[in-house]
């Protein structure tokens, strides 16, 4: 029995004797019956831990549990400690525990405990230093195991450990001589005394840990004994030389080599090849007999396993050589045992050789041939199990052996066992050869080589006799056509052999060539009788000639025999089944015979192929003839015109274009190569849209050809559209289809790499890239900049001036667009707008296709952005002239004014088709680039006094550009007007200091306006200049000499004359923020005015003003009002006049009438801003308001236009729409039916439109409310209907929702549609309707909203806009749901989201019953769920505590306040209380909200009641829950009715006898309808519903025929 609990502690019976210091007195039990417990077991005893910090001691006990996580956890608070611990802080009790763990920590089941072990080993050490070494003698061992862990992790914390420890590589070594004796006994024994059961408790450790435990620490102890043995040396063992005797007398020992385990396995073999090498006079006397016999006759368990064995074998052999003769002396032969083993199979052949060769062949018989068949079978048939992958290597290791044991067998015996063993195995793989056989060609020539020369002689010769008979005998013995296969695979096979052997064997090479000619004379003559039909000898002497092309060198016999047979057998049999491999021979034969006969050979040849009438073969046969091209060069055979109209007619075949392009000059001509490649790339950008694949191809054979072929290259780039096409094909590059963008890629870095293919493939990328910008197509789609990016690739580092366009190229380009004025809104935001009248052109000009690219760009424009591109590039412009740099910026500057005018208003002058973001963007980046190169180009000149100076070079380029912009923009073109304009940009950039006023005044005087006809120079530099000659004398006296001129223009030259002069005088006049300004006199302004305002008198009507004369003279008036407003007189009624008469000509809208509504509406406000300073302009106003406010609202009512992009009508829109907010709001009421027509303006007018109208309309609805609640309020039952009805325009825009496809458009683009955004307001204005009226009101409003089913469609586009019908609610937490903030911002889809938001809101406080109805109706289970959670998060909460602050804020309102009720209000509790006293006794009533209100209904409860019927009592709860469940009423309605029911009914007023209630629910009256019979009143509400359901007109009661008492 073993040792109770309590008992002494054990020896150690790993230290040879004594006390172990790590354990305590305690001892410990054996878990294991009678078995000691070993100190590597986890139940082993625990150490004395007394003394112990208490931080520690818990953590220390834990590492005598047996649950691997909680030693886990207990290591790391140990691990903490120590790493916040000082070195006093380990002292010899922490020692003294530690290590009683340390043993079984290091060598537990748990990878991590057995990691962190060493962990806390290291740490301790770090900290005790020293102190460590008495502890040493009993922690190395343990130590010195963990170095051999298998687990890496734990390994390298180990070599950490133990290299912190001793840090010095000689200390390393010197602890094993040290603790040797240590080290050693622990390791035997564990190896000897410990079993898996003494190491692991059973009780808490799996078997199949417990084996992995005992199998991991006997490879641990065996790496420890081989390292001692390679460490320490021979002298120092000695003195334990016991130890190990003990060790390798061992059964137990030897009986690892055998174990299941393979680490113990490996382990021991290791140790054994240890012994070998270190100690092998101490091994061989223990080596025992059996370890031979045991491992040989046990197949290998894995391939590592047999390898190891095959070392040890070798090593114990060399060590040994006598060992195997011992192991002879068996029961069984050792050879026997032997063969076995090498039957199993080997994983390294050349190491089983090598053992083979090493062993005493007389020891154990394998010098006998029976012996050597033995060992030879068993390889064969390992190597005939082989897998396809290992069957070469196993066949080498066959022949190996073979040459190895031929060795020690004599001569004769060596003959016999070539015949028997080797000759079949020879003939099967070359004659009969299986797939493999091709591997096993190399092995079969190097033994060939190696034997005897007689020997292999007659192999040879064997094998040879085999293949002429096949040859002679047409075939072999198979099936016709596999005979022919099988022939053609054997003589293959047998010329590879003989290659490889004359390659090996001089003593071979003279028979092996005497053989191969005798093969090759037989071959042709079988093919020569037999017409062809031996396909498989016709390979045979393919085979012969490819792999002895200098067969015929030294022959000249033989040489005549194959001339004949080339030029005439090989055309005539071509087409026979012979034919590959007679065009292979053909190939051959004009390779080696680059003579007349080759060439006559090849014609013959190639003629009979293509006069075949066998489609199929013919093709088959040319594609040979194409493959077997790439073995002759260029010049070897005549090309042939057959062959090229052959080649032309397969032009669609790709392989084949393929096959040409690579023979090129070898079948076929460049020329013909050239003309399909271009055929191919000018289809390329079809087939990368139709046919990616083929694209891929197509790309792939143009890189082939510039890897290989420049020159023809070459002249491909000279052909049409090959420049184009090379360019295409480098920007698909960026293709989406990987497989081409990767091949584009590669293309790209070909054609960019030789320096010569890099010109030439340039030059025709320019070319072309060039041609593509001027002269674009609708399939071209690659943005002008990308195009000026290749063009600078291509061209190299320098330009020229042909990138930038010659004059006459632009010229064209611009010519398009210089035959039409611009239009007449574009005034508004054009500086020169108001001179477009001017122009020498009329009406829109002739209509010219313009060139335009795939996205819609003309030529022009991508001129433009082409060469701005190009001119941002300042190195690369450098070397191109200033004359094309100047010329080309004059037409850049132009085409951004152009771009200017078409952002303004879309489609003005058609530079590019189509709208969208992305074209604006493009379009302000070009023009923010040209205003960067534009500065950069002013800023490079200092002195402009050379400006105006006539004939003066102008090498600066600032100066010459500005003088090219003074030339261009003389005349009255539209090219003239948009140089102007670009010249006035360009004069307002030049500061005070750049441009001093004597030269601005020379410029200005240059212009002459006066009397130049050159109208838009003029105004470009009145308008460039104007900031710098504001306040010039030069100006003044312009500006007063231009005034004069006009005082005294008659009407009938006003549209001529006066018109130039007015829009002369108005361009000098600066705008506000442009400088001061000297004024003109007031006494001659008015002489001004008033000549003026003579024009517009009813007695000078000769010839009718233009639109443009007159908004030219409200600008001139708009501009004289500062200096005129204080004057009095009668011009004020007649200007007044004249602003009503521009406004009525302005309802007509034409865009020709923008530019006078826009001057007039300003000068209306201003004489509205200065009406007081003067009394005849505040009487004139006064007399004339209506009327103009008529004419400015009848303006608004037709300014919806349209919705294309239009800057000038916004602006004027925008004027508008101010003006309209500060309107009389009597202009609308007094008006009905203009008040009906702004109506249109809310559904799909532009947005500042539409905001104007919604005003308008909420307050015309918010002043007639009053009235009509006071009207209904009064109104009697026999005055009828009342009229409260929603205006039918409103309901007009809701009754269809709009389409749900806006909401996309909103969430793209940038605002939101205006249809949508109407609909939503028209929504607004019926809530406006609903809110702060009255209840009767209220519930007609709603009645005729339910009746039309209006709110279910606004629901549904409110739940499709938040994404309710999705399941994902938008967020609206952030939103200010309650306000309507009727602004655009940045986010279209925001701001539509916002508005949803708010609708849905306000329809739950207006109309909560027919929320709550769309909300029970839905059938969509999803939506029904998400709008419930999303309106209790987001809405319920809110509107609960409106609903409670109206009641608190309004207990005290007349219709609420009463001396017998109390209201009390618990916002917590979302409930009210109304107690109502009779006597001092209690009726009580109480409305509770719920959460997810108002979807769920409101619950009322009746808790206590008096003097009052139950039925009664309920009608009274149920009619004021009705009240704000089904009529929308509020709670202050619920709790009116509720204290009028119970004070009438105190009252004495009869109850309506239908239901129950004194006031009727929907019209808040008695019950006034009396039964003539019964004489029961009831409500005229109750009984016209009683009437209806029962379809009569009898009494409810009495069942008689009801009539009306009094």
């Amino acid at each position: 029995m073993g040792k109770q609990r309590g008992s002494p502690a054990p020896s150690n019976p790993f230290l040879g004797g004594g006390s172990n210091p790590f354990l305590g007195s305690s001892g410990g039990a054996s878990t294991f019956a009678s078995a000691p417990i070993s100190p590597l077991s986890s139940a082993a005893p625990p150490p004395d831990l007394h003394g112990l910090p208490s931080a520690l001691l818990v953590a220390f006990k834990s590492l005598s549990k047996q649950n691997e996580t909680t030693k886990t956890r207990a290591l790391e608070d140990i691990l903490s400690w120590l790493q916040s611990a000082t070195s006093n802080d380990v002292d010899e009790v922490f020692l003294v525990a530690f290590g009683g763990y340390y043993t079984r920590l290091a060598t537990d089941v748990g990878r991590r405990v057995r990691m962190l072990a060493q962990s806390v080993l290291a740490a301790t050490a770090g900290l005790a230093g020293k102190r460590m070494a008495p502890h040493m003698p009993v922690l190395i061992s343990t130590l010195l195991f963990s170095l051999h862990d298998p687990d890496r992790t734990v390994l390298r914390t180990a070599n950490a450990t133990f290299t912190s420890i001793f840090p010095d590589p000689q200390k390393q070594t010197v602890v094993y001589r040290v603790y040797h004796r240590t080290i050693l006994t622990f390791c035997i024994e564990v190896l000897l005394r410990e079993t898996v059961n003494s190491m692991s408790d059973e009780r808490y450790v799996t078997p199949e840990d417990a084996e992995a435990k005992y199998g991991r620490v006997v490879m641990q102890a065996m790496g420890v004994i081989g390292t001692l043995l390679a460490e320490i040396e021979e002298s120092v063992r000695k003195k334990e030389e016991g130890a190990y005797v003990e060790l390798l007398s061992s059964e137990q020992f030897w009986g690892f080599a055998q174990n299941s385990d393979p680490y113990v396995r490996r382990a021991t073999l290791g140790l054994i090849r240890a012994f070998c090498q270190h100690w092998r006079i101490l091994l061989e006397p223990h080596l025992p007999s059996t370890f031979l016999t045991k491992a040989l006759s046990n197949k290998p368990a894995t391939a590592s396993d047999q390898v190891l064995l095959l070392d040890t074998f070798m090593d114990i052999t060399c060590a040994f050589p006598t060992y195997w003769a011992s192991a002879s002396s068996t029961k069984k032969p050792i050879l026997a045992r032997l063969t076995k083993f090498l039957g199993f199979g080997s994983a390294d052949w050349d190491k089983t050789a090598s053992l083979l060769d090493v062993i005493p062949a007389e020891d154990i018989g394998l010098t006998q041939v029976e012996g050597v068949k033995g060992i030879l079978d068993a390889v064969w048939g390992c190597v005939m199990k082989e897998t396809k992958a290992g069957w070469r290597t196993a066949f080498e290791g066959w022949t190996k052996i073979l040459l190895t044991l031929l060795s020690k067998l004599s001569a004769g015996d060596q003959g016999k066992m070539m015949e028997e063993k080797f000759t079949p195995v020879l003939v099967s793989h070359i004659i009969f050869p299986e797939p493999q056989s091709s591997s096993a060609i190399s092995a079969l020539a190097s033994t060939l080589s190696s034997l005897p020369a007689d020997v292999a002689g007659k192999c040879w010769s064997l094998v040879t006799r085999k293949l002429l008979e096949a040859v002679k005998g047409g075939g072999l013995e198979r099936s016709e056509w596999d005979a022919q296969v099988a022939v053609r695979s054997a003589g293959e096979h047998w010329s590879t052999l003989a290659h490889q052997i004359t390659l090996q064997s001089a003593d071979l090479k003279a028979t092996v060539q005497e053989s191969t000619k005798e093969v090759f004379r037989a071959g042709i003559v079988s093919v020569k009788e037999q017409r062809g039909f031996p396909a498989g000898v016709a390979g045979v002497v393919d085979a012969l000639w490819r792999t002895f092309p200098t067969i015929l060198s030294d022959d000249e016999g033989l040489t005549r025999e194959v001339d004949e047979f080339a030029q005439d057998d090989i055309p005539a049999l071509v087409t026979s089944l012979s034919g590959s491999a007679l065009l292979s021979m053909l190939v051959t034969y004009v390779a080696a015979r680059p003579s007349e006969a080759g060439a006559v050979a090849w014609m013959r040849t190639v003629k009979s192929v293509l006069a075949s009438s066998d489609v199929e073969k013919k093709e088959k046969l040319i594609g040979e003839l194409f493959d077997g091209a790439g073995r002759l060069s260029s010049g070897q055979v005549p090309v042939l015109d057959e062959m090229e109209a052959y080649a032309k007619e397969k032009a669609g075949d790709m392989g084949f274009v393929e096959a040409v392009v690579k023979t090129e000059g070898i079948l076929n001509s460049r020329g013909l190569a050239v003309h399909l490649l271009s055929d191919l790339l000018n289809s390329l950008q079809t087939y990368v849209e139709e046919a990616p694949e083929r694209a891929v191809k197509v790309v792939q054979l143009v890189t082939g050809v510039a890897k290989v072929n420049h020159e023809l290259l070459g002249e491909l780039l000279q052909t049409r559209e090959s420049g184009r096409n090379l360019s295409y094909l480098l920007t698909l590059t960026d293709s989406s289809h990987a497989e081409l963008a990767a091949a584009a890629k590669e293309a790209k870095a070909v054609l960019g790499g030789a320096a010569e293919l890099k010109s030439q493939v340039g030059d025709a990328v320019v070319q072309s890239l060039l041609e593509q910008v001027q002269h674009p197509k609708p399939e071209d789609h690659t943005m002008a900049k990308v195009l000026a990016e290749r063009v600078a690739e291509s061209s190299g580092t320098a330009g020229s001036d042909s990138m930038l366009f010659a004059a006459e190229a632009w010229e064209k380009a611009i010519g398009v667009f210089a035959q039409r004025d611009p239009s007449a809104e574009l005034a508004l935001t054009n500086g020169l707008g108001h001179a477009a009248h001017s122009s020498g052109n009329s009406g829109e000009g002739q209509v010219v296709e313009v060139e335009r690219d795939g996205r819609g760009f003309s030529a022009f424009l991508n001129m433009a952005i082409f060469a701005l591109e190009l001119l941002k590039k300042e190195d690369y412009v450098k070397s191109i002239t200033v004359e094309a740099r100047v010329r080309t910026l004059v037409y850049i500057a132009m085409c951004v004014e152009m771009v200017k005018d078409q952002l303004d208003v879309q489609e003005a002058d058609g530079l590019w088709t189509g709208s969208g973001m992305w074209i604006e963007e493009e379009m302000m980046a070009f023009e923010g680039s040209y205003q960067g190169i534009l500065i950069g180009v002013l800023a490079g000149t200092d002195d402009w006094s050379t400006l105006l100076q006539d004939g003066a070079d102008a090498p600066d380029l600032a100066i010459a550009f500005v003088k090219a912009l003074l030339t261009e923009a003389m005349g009255t073109s539209p090219k003239s007007f948009y140089a102007a304009k670009s010249l006035c940009g360009v004069l307002s950039s030049l500061s005070d200091s750049t441009l001093p006023r004597p030269l601005a005044e020379s410029v200005l005087k240059f212009s002459n306006p006066r009397t130049s006809p050159n109208i838009f120079l003029s105004i470009a530099i009145l308008k460039g200049l104007q900031r710098v000659l504001a306040s010039s004398p030069v100006m003044d006296r312009l500006r007063n000499e231009i005034a004069s001129d006009l005082s005294g223009v008659k009407r009938g030259e006003a549209n001529e004359k006066g018109y130039r002069l007015l829009v002369l005088l108005n361009a000098s006049i600066p705008a506000e923020g442009e400088g001061e300004w000297t004024q003109f006199p007031q006494q001659r302004t008015m002489f001004l005015v008033q000549n003026v305002l003579r024009w517009y008198s009813g007695a000078n009507t000769k010839g009718d003003l233009t639109a443009a004369v007159h908004a030219e003279v409200a600008r001139l008036f708009l501009n004289v009002l500062p200096i005129i407003s204080g004057v009095y007189g009668g011009h004020w009624e007649t200007l007044m006049g004249c602003i009503s008469s521009w406004l009525q000509t302005c309802e007509t809208q034409e865009s020709v009438i923008l530019p006078l509504e826009h001057a007039a509406l300003r000068l209306f406000a201003a004489i509205k801003a200065c009406r007081e300073e003067n009394d005849d302009i505040s009487d004139a106003w006064a007399g004339m308001q209506t009327n103009l406010y008529e004419r400015v609202l009848e303006v608004f009512l037709r300014s919806d236009v349209g919705q294309t992009q239009n800057q000038p009508r916004d602006l004027c829109n925008g004027l508008l729409t101010r003006l309209i907010d500060d309107m009389p709001l009597y202009i609308v009421l007094d008006n009905p039916a203009k008040a009906d027509e702004v109506y249109t303006l809310i559904h799909a007018s532009p947005f500042p439109t539409q905001r104007a109208a919604y005003r308008l309309l909420r307050e015309s609805v918010v002043s007639r409310k009053e009235e009509l609640v006071i009207r209904v309020a009064t109104a009697r039952e026999e005055d009828g209907d009342v009229g409260v009805e929603l205006p039918g325009e409103l309901l007009s825009i809701v009754l269809d929702a709009p389409d749900a496809s806006l909401i996309d458009v909103a969430e793209n683009e940038e605002a939101i549609p205006a249809e949508l955004r109407g609909y939503c307001l028209a929504w607004k204005l019926i809530f406006d309707h609903l809110e702060e009226t009255s209840y009767r009101v209220k519930a007609s409003y709603v009645e005729l909203l339910k009746e039309g089913e209006f709110v279910h469609a606004l629901l549904n586009l409110v739940a499709e806009t938040l994404h309710l019908d999705t399941g994902r609610a938008i967020d609206v937490s952030k939103m200010d749901i309650e306000r309507f903030a009727f602004e655009e911002t940045e986010s279209p889809a925001d701001d539509l989201r916002k508005l949803m938001a708010h609708l849905y809101f306000t329809a739950l406080t207006h109309l909560p019953s027919l929320v709550r109805q769309w909300w029970t109706d839905s059938k969509n289970r999803q939506l029904t769920l998400t709008v419930e959670s999303f309106t209790e998060k987001h809405f319920s909460s809110i509107i609960v505590q409106h609903e409670l602050t109206n009641v608190q804020n309004n207990i005290n309102q007349s219709e609420l306040k009463h001396e017998n009720m109390q209201i009390r209000v618990a916002k917590a509790a979302r409930e009210v209380a109304a107690v109502y006293e009779v006597d001092g006794m209690p009726m009580e009533m109480v409305i509770r909200l719920p959460g997810t209100y108002p979807l769920r209904q409101v619950e009322i409860e009746g808790s206590k009641k008096i003097g009052v019927k139950d039925a009664q009592w309920r009608a009274w709860l149920l009619a004021s829950q009705s009240v704000i469940t089904l009529q929308n009423g509020t709670m202050i309605d619920a709790l009116i009715l509720f204290k009028r029911n119970i004070t009438l009914h105190f009252d004495g007023v009869e109850d309506c006898a239908i239901c129950y209630s004194v006031l009727s629910v929907q019209e808040r009256s008695l019950p006034n309808k009396k039964c003539g019979t019964c004489k029961n009143k009831f409500h005229a509400s109750c009984l016209y519903k009683w009437f209806k359901s029962s379809n009569g007109s009898s009494c409810p009661l009495c069942r008689t025929s009801f009539s009306f008492g009094n």
